[in-house]
């Protein structure tokens, strides 16, 4: 996850199969931010996932 120049890393995954009863499966990720300004909650990030296993390139996903 970037925060304009800055590289948040992840420090919270949960991944939920549905072993193909349903199309899709489900995961949470968890980020730690500094809580004493409201600064960090409130600015933009970008989601950045290396998808080179379903044959893709790097997948770059706005927050606003």
């Amino acid at each position: 996850m970037l925060e304009g120049t800055d590289t948040l890393y992840c420090k919270l995954f949960h991944y939920e199969s549905t072993n193909g009863i349903s199309p899709y499966d489900s995961f949470v990720l968890g980020y730690e931010t500094d809580l004493s300004t409201t600064d960090s909650i409130i600015k933009d990030k970008t989601f950045l996932f290396n998808a080179h296993l379903l044959g893709l390139e790097w997948i770059k996903l706005p927050i606003k």
